[in-house]
């Protein structure tokens, strides 16, 4: 590996609609599945939580789902401008 930095701005990290929807409730105060009906949903959480933890955004598990400081930046950032689908 070279000692060259690059010119390219970092990536900006990737972030679904679930994911930001979890980060903003947490950030918010609510619950971090407030949004959550149907069993599918419910089923999809884990996946959804095991990103959010893999990234380091959040930690804990279930109902105890706590922000980082990276977290925290990344979800006030979200308030900010929102994830618009395409």
């Amino acid at each position: 590996m070279d000692d060259r930095t690059s010119n390219h701005p970092p990536k900006t990290p990737r972030i679904s609609s679930a994911m930001a929807r979890v980060l903003i409730n947490i950030y918010q105060g609510r619950p971090a599945w407030e949004h959550l009906s149907g069993r599918s949903m419910f089923g999809a959480a884990g996946q959804t939580e095991r990103a959010l933890r893999l990234r380091q955004w959040c930690k804990g598990f279930g109902s105890d789902l706590r922000l980082t400081d990276s977290g925290r930046e990344i979800a006030a950032n979200l308030t900010v401008t929102p994830v618009v689908k395409p």
